[in-house]
């Protein structure tokens, strides 16, 4: 006979595991792209490139309490064209192009129903 006993007691932990954790699987890039493109070329820039890496949860210590589900987005590179000028602290020219590097953004889903994405926050994109 064998023991069952183990078998429960593993699917038992596992199951909390994943509840505990709130795995859920990341949006896919390309929705991503589009959160992130609007965003920036809501304000005074052009996307001309953009390189999406992997997509993480946002770390559990950053969590809230029955807050919506949210993702680090990191962004390996991206060019932007500037359509006016910039001027304090970083002085960017109209025409101008200008590639970061390693940025993060961290997007959370809106509450409620709707299928919205918010950028709560950049990192290494210098812009404003």
């Amino acid at each position: 006979m064998k023991n069952y006993k183990n078998t429960y007691s593993c699917m038992f932990i596992t199951a909390a595991v994943l509840f505990i954790c709130g795995c859920s699987v990341p949006p896919p890039k390309s929705t991503m792209e589009r959160v992130i493109v609007s965003h920036f070329e809501s304000g005074p820039y052009k996307v001309i490139e953009i390189v999406i890496g992997n997509i993480s949860p946002i770390p559990a210590g950053e969590k809230q309490y029955m807050g919506t589900e949210g993702y680090v987005v990191n962004i390996p590179s991206i060019t932007l064209e500037f359509l006016r000028d910039i001027g304090e602290p970083w002085n960017y020219k109209k025409g101008h192009y200008m590639t970061f590097h390693d940025g993060t953004v961290r997007i959370k889903k809106r509450s409620g129903k709707s299928e919205e994405w918010l950028i709560v926050d950049i990192t290494g994109i210098p812009v404003l």
